[in-house]
Parts: C-alpha cells; sequence; structure tokens
C-alpha cells in the first residue's frame, strides 16, 4: 500500500544568482522561492565506532601533555551504552600519568587522571542514550571540572595532567577491550585554556579553530587548537597540526551529527511524502525532485510460544529501498530460566548517505514468578511500541506498530516455560542526492508468533516494515 502527502510551504528565501562549489540551488518551484545553499557543512558530520573494536589513533605530541595548563576536551557524542565508554584516552601501561575522559560504569561523564600517588574524578549526572549530549571536560587551576549539556561540575586536584608518551586514543581504552559504542562529533582538544568557565548554553553549530567569547564561555584562537576532528567526511584533523589519524577497524565516516546537515532541504518549499507499508514493487521518483529523504524499518520479530514442544517466533522480513537494507528482528523463543529476547535488527544505508540504528531487544518475560508467569515483551522499534507479554497465562499480544517485536506466550502453571518477546526491525534513515528515476523496494513482513507448546499458549506477531520517503523538489 503506498499513499502520497502533500506538505505544507514552510519558507521562501530570495534566490542568489549563482552558487559555489559545495552548494545546490533549492527550487520551489519559482525564481522568487528558489536559492542557493550549502548541502553538506563540512563540519555536520561524525565518526562511528563500532563498540568492539574500532578506534581512532594520534600519535604522541606535545600538544597533549597538558601538565599544570588549563585544557578542554569536548565534543558532541550519540552513544547506545551508559556504561564504560572511553572518548579519549591517553594510558601509561606504568598507570601513572593516565587519564581518560569517558562514561563510567554508573552512567556519568566522567574525567579521571592518576598522579603518581593519587587519582582524581569529577563526574555529571547519567547520561541519556540514543541522542545527541555536549559533554566537555578541562582544568582551571587547581580545578578538574566535567560538563553534561552545559551543567558543569568540578572537584578540586593537587598535581599535574601529565602526558604517558603514548597515542591520543579516540573511542577506546587503551588498556583493555571497552570501546565506544555510538557516534563522537566535533572533538575538539584545547591546551592552555579553559573554555568553559561556569554553567553555559552548548554550541549549536560546528566547532572551529576559532571561538567567540559568550557567557561563561572563552574565546578560542587557532594557536590554541590542539585538535579538531570527526568532524568532516574525511576523518581528519582539522587543527593547525593536521596531525595524522590511524583508523584501527573500521571507523566510519557518518553524515548524522546534531548539527543540520540538509539545512538546505529542510526550508525547501515543496514537499511530497510517500509511504510504503507492504509487499513488493518498484518506486518511480516524481518529477523535479532534488533530494530524497528514506526512512524505513525491517519486520518485527514474532514473541514464542509457552510451554512444553513451543514454537520459535520467526524472525522479521528485511525491509529494502535500492541499496539500503533494514534487517528484520529476531523472533522469540521460549525460557524456563532468565535469558534474553529476541535481538533487533540491524541494516546498511547501501551507497546512499545516513544512519543504521539497531532494533531493540524483546524482553524474557516474568521467569519465576509462579503460576501464570507474563511472556515477555517485543522490544520496540522506531515507529511505536511492541507487543506486550502475556499477563495470567495469556497468549502474546500481537503489534501493530512498524518493526516491533510480538510479545511472548504466558506461563500457565507454576514454572512452565515462557515466551520470549521477539525483537524489533532495524531502522535506517537515507539521504539521496541525486535520485535515480525509480527504485526496488519490499518492505519486510513481520514474523509470526510462536505456536503453543503443549496445553500452553501462542507468541504475538511482529509488526511489518515500512518505508517512509519525502520527496524534496
Amino acid at each position: 500500500m503506498a499513499y502520497n502527502q502533500q506538505l505544507s510551504v514552510l519558507s521562501q528565501v530570495a534566490p542568489a544568482t549563482t552558487g559555489t562549489a559545495g552548494q545546490v540551488l533549492v527550487s520551489a518551484g519559482s525564481s522568487a522561492s528558489s536559492y542557493w545553499a550549502s548541502a553538506i557543512p563540512v563540519s555536520a558530520y561524525s565518526a562511528q565506532f563500532d563498540g568492539s573494536s574500532s578506534y581512532l589513533t594520534v600519535p604522541s605530541n606535545a600538544a597533549f601533555q597538558f601538565g599544570s595548563n588549563d585544557f578542554t576536551i569536548e565534543a558532541w557524542i550519540y552513544t547506545f551504552s551508559t556504561t564504560n565508554q572511553f572518548i579519549t584516552t591517553e594510558h601509561n601501561y606504568g598507570f601513572t600519568g593516565s587519564h581518560y575522559f569517558w562514561i563510567n560504569a554508573s552512567g556519568y561523564v566522567t574525567f579521571t587522571a592518576y598522579t603518581s600517588v593519587s587519582s582524581y574524578t569529577a563526574s555529571t549526572s547519567a547520561i541519556t542514550t540514543n541522542t545527541w549530549n555536549h559533554v566537555s571536560c578541562g582544568r582551571t587551576g587547581s580545578t578538574i571540572w566535567v560538563s553534561l549539556n552545559g551543567v558543569r561540575t568540578t572537584t578540586s586536584v593537587s598535581g599535574v595532567v601529565s602526558n604517558p608518551a603514548q597515542p591520543f586514543n579516540i573511542g577506546r581504552q587503551t588498556n583493555g577491550s571497552l570501546f565506544f559504542n555510538g557516534y563522537i562529533s566535533n572533538l575538539r582538544v584545547i591546551n592552555g585554556l579553559a573554555v568553559y568557565t561556569g554553567n553555559f548554553t552548548p554550541p549549536t553549530s560546528p566547532l572551529g579553530t576559532s571561538q567567540t567569547a559568550g557567557t561563561n564561555i572563552a574565546a578560542v584562537t587557532p594557536s590554541q587548537v590542539s585538535l579538531l576532528t570527526c568532524n568532516g567526511p574525511g576523518l581528519v584533523d582539522s587543527s593547525p597540526n593536521a596531525f595524522t589519524l590511524t583508523n584501527t577497524s573500521g571507523v566510519a565516516s557518518s553524515q548524522f551529527a546534531p548539527f543540520s546537515s540538509f539545512s538546505a532541504i529542510a526550508r525547501s518549499a515543496t514537499q511530497t511524502q510517500t509511504i510504503l507499508t507492504s509487499g513488493s514493487g518498484t518506486y518511480y521518483t516524481p518529477s523535479g525532485v532534488a533530494w530524497l529523504h528514506i526512512r524505513m524499518v525491517g519486520g518485527g520479530g514474532g514473541g514464542g510460544g509457552s510451554g512444553a514442544s513451543f514454537g520459535t517466533g520467526t524472525t522479521g522480513a528485511n525491509t529494502i529501498f535500492g541499496s539500503a537494507q533494514a534487517y528484520g528482528g529476531v523472533g522469540g523463543t521460549n525460557v524456563s530460566s532468565a535469558a534474553t529476547g529476541g535481538v533487533g535488527g540491524s541494516g546498511t544505508i547501501g551507497s546512499f548517505s545516513g544512519i543504521v540504528i539497531n532494533g531493540g531487544q524483546g524482553t524474557t518475560g516474568g521467569v519465576g514468578n509462579g503460576a501464570y508467569a507474563g511472556g515477555g515483551a517485543g522490544g520496540s522499534s522506531a515507529f511505536g511500541g511492541a507487543g506486550s507479554g502475556a499477563l495470567n497465562g495469556a497468549a502474546g499480544a500481537a503489534t501493530t506498530n512498524s518493526g516491533s517485536g510480538g510479545g511472548g506466550g504466558g506461563g500457565n502453571a507454576a514454572g512452565a516455560q515462557v515466551g520470549v518477546g521477539g525483537g524489533s526491525g532495524g531502522y535506517v534513515e537515507a539521504y539521496i542526492s541525486s535520485p535515480a528515476a525509480s527504485y526496488a523496494y519490499t518492505v519486510g513482513a513481520g514474523g509470526g508468533g510462536g505456536a503453543a507448546g503443549t496445553g500452553a499458549l501462542a507468541g504475538g506477531g511482529g509488526g511489518s516494515g515500512i518505508i517512509i520517503i519525502k520527496e524534496y523538489y
């Protein structure tokens, strides 16, 4: 099924006669509301870290020797985990001199440094996952501070933040196997200046090597900037030092960023929208379209049935648009002790630009809660909540939300096996700057709920995928 929706005019901007390199002409259907605009600003990028092995390193250099100097490390981060996420580290394998800018085991943004006789830490409140957060840390005289979204926390220190003559690392703990899972954008290191002197309003545009002063914000000059990276398509250092970064295990450059990467199309006066909710076929790009913005999710996994000789929920089918795919969520199974739910799907943006976010995982339900234990809930997708876990020995609930997992069947007796919720489909958001005339598509079907075991109850089905195509003229 598909339908086309005409959207309202957002704004009109007086046109320029010609554009420059890196700009696109945005046409609103008349010369009075057409204009040239930057399609993708150089700094509207981030670096994507996989959470298991990828990281960046910069060679050891005096630019990172803070000593007793004031300094600032800041970035925008989008993390999928709240624990042990290392943003930057310099680690001495003898421990003394090591310092970490990280999210600690309690989920707090933290700066930790080790001297020959002590360690000191400053922490913020807990961070929020799956959203962009501005984080910073630094030193002002005898005070170490950290901030989360402009709110600072400080602690008094003694000694220096020494440099251990080791590489400056981005995205990993250098003496262990802990890695950053998510995106880092506009990472800036400044030696000799505490940029933030109190609570402040986080920047709303890409960071640079120069910055004017503001409320509790010091002015920045290029000579003070040691490193500026994760802000462009090539994972390079934009500071005057132009350090060479080593990319290990495939850190990826991404146009997913805290700043609007597509400000030109966001202001396009004429927009239409096509929504595909089932089946396969060919999408034909309307005449005159300059950009396509694709959002899609794979089919949700079905919940598992309960009881002996149960049925496992089936995995949701993949949703496909051209070369982009959103993978279906894994079906739930059946457990008699604690276990994980069906795993959420992932995806790929193919040859386009955009982001991939893994689907939510199903839960195991009320295992061991006595008679009539509830089944597990399905994982939630970007398009809505999931099927609820069955209660009081009921059948698992199916979901009508696109891409979400179905609920598991409930246990119908004390100690009975319960059904586990299915995972939701993976989410893919892609931008196409030069659309082709047509694209093959498939909307992934939701997985079926697992059959009931002997004298027990069935699981609920997962929600089908969806493709939402916004067309900019």
